[in-house]
């Protein structure tokens, strides 16, 4: 998986943090993001599924239901098997609107 810049800078600030909102929790523990969500078993499967060419895991929401991922132009995804929840372009504007839920 390869980060994009504006990534970085939002885990910098949030990594390893876990968030309990009213209606659903979030956490940006990379390790285990990346460790449920392999690149030798689904970068090509989310990459088909968003229709984009890389993509990146960062954080999951409701115990691992949901895995959160970026792709390259820092469009923001939440995918539960073939369902997809898109979050615009601004993490700080995904975290409200995951608040708001």
């Amino acid at each position: 998986y390869q980060p994009t810049s504006k990534l970085i800078d939002f885990l910098i600030h949030f990594y390893n943090q876990e968030f309990q909102f009213p209606k659903v929790d979030v956490h940006f523990n990379l390790k285990k993001a990346l460790a449920n969500n392999p690149h030798y078993l689904l970068y090509d499967q989310f990459c088909e599924l968003l229709q984009v060419s890389n993509i990146c895991p960062f954080g999951e929401y409701e115990h691992g239901l949901m895995v959160l991922l970026v792709d390259d132009r820092n469009n923001i995804y939440g995918v539960i098997d073939d369902y997809v929840e898109q979050f615009g372009n601004d993490y700080f504007k995904m975290l409200n609107q995951l608040y708001n839920r």
